[in-house]
């Protein structure tokens, strides 16, 4: 691993779905780790260890204290304090970002710690761990957020330009595809992977390639399982969510 912020994002998506087996906080970081803890902060330095991101994330240390963390940015003048009820902050991918459950955004009271995978307006969505036992994805308001704190990830070497080729996966086809009666093979494909993905609330195999309430109810579970809450949540599909669920080609 170079130390890039690709690797850094790589090791934490890989941390998706370890969990506790007996509520013991006792699992693979914490074995890493060495002492069965808290282990939100220690999932970051096990992403940042296994990616080669060890300084810019850990300051070279293995952290298990997010105060502590979050001083040590501060320190090296990489910290940014949250200023609550203002949109566009300045929060980015890659980030690590600091929890104050009360609201506040002083160091002392910060409560947990995550990683930043992207931002939607005052919605910050990340990979956190030891969340009810697991690591997994969440989407959370900047009224949460204490500050946070930016790794001098190393640069990605360039490459060479690849060969244009077809995505992998259907591009999100915009909200307004997404109405009752739509008939498409890309609603087939998405019903497909919205039953692989275990979200299936359909009540009929008829009509599987035009949208219903099928389809509606069973995007929703799926907007659930990923995090999301509120009208993100919500019927129709955005971006995020889309992008997320990997519908093939089709």
């Amino acid at each position: 691993m170079s130390g890039t912020l690709e690797d850094m994002h790589k090791a934490m998506v890989a941390l998706i779905g370890v969990h506790e087996k007996n509520g013991d906080n006792h699992n693979k970081v914490t074995v890493w780790y060495g002492y069965d803890g808290a282990w939100c902060d220690m999932g970051i330095s096990y992403a940042a260890y296994h990616s080669g991101c060890e300084d810019s994330v850990c300051f070279g240390q293995k952290q298990a204290s997010t105060v502590q963390h979050a001083g040590m940015f501060q320190n090296h003048g990489q910290w940014t304090p949250m200023i609550h009820g203002v949109v566009g902050t300045g929060i980015r991918a890659g980030d690590i970002v600091f929890f104050d459950w009360s609201g506040g955004t002083n160091i002392a009271g910060i409560d947990h710690v995550g990683y930043v995978e992207s931002v939607s307006g005052s919605v910050v969505h990340t990979i956190e761990c030891n969340v009810s036992n697991k690591c997994g994805w969440f989407s959370r308001t900047v009224e949460t957020i204490a500050g946070f704190g930016r790794p001098k990830y190393k640069a990605a070497t360039k490459k060479a330009a690849p060969k244009k080729t077809a995505p992998k996966y259907e591009p999100f086809p915009g909200a307004s595809f997404f109405h009752q009666g739509r008939k498409s093979p890309i609603v087939l494909a998405m019903r497909k992977r919205l039953i692989a993905e275990g979200c299936n609330k359909y009540q009929s195999n008829k009509d599987q390639d035009v949208i219903g309430s099928g389809d509606v109810n069973s995007y929703e579970t799926w907007q659930r399982k990923i995090g999301l809450h509120g009208p993100d949540a919500t019927w129709p599909p955005g971006k995020y969510s889309w992008d997320k669920l990997e519908v093939p080609n089709v």
